[in-house]
């Protein structure tokens, strides 16, 4: 028996605030899937989005001396 269901791929980033996650969503066109609280004094909720997100590279500019 085959499992045809897709893998779904997530991303997570923590935030200090709720709205934050909201506003990610806005701005990107990422897909909210829950907001989740964590322990954490400073990073009080986690967004998990339903993308793929990733950062440039910033040691791939070339940097003048």
């Amino acid at each position: 028996m085959t499992n045809s269901r897709q893998q779904q791929v997530t991303s997570i980033y923590s935030l200090a605030q709720r709205r934050r996650c909201y506003a990610m969503q806005e701005k990107y066109g990422w897909r909210l899937l829950r907001i989740k609280r964590t322990k954490d004094s400073i990073l009080n909720y986690s967004c998990i989005l339903e993308c793929e997100t990733s950062f440039p590279n910033y040691m791939d500019e070339d940097e003048e001396d």
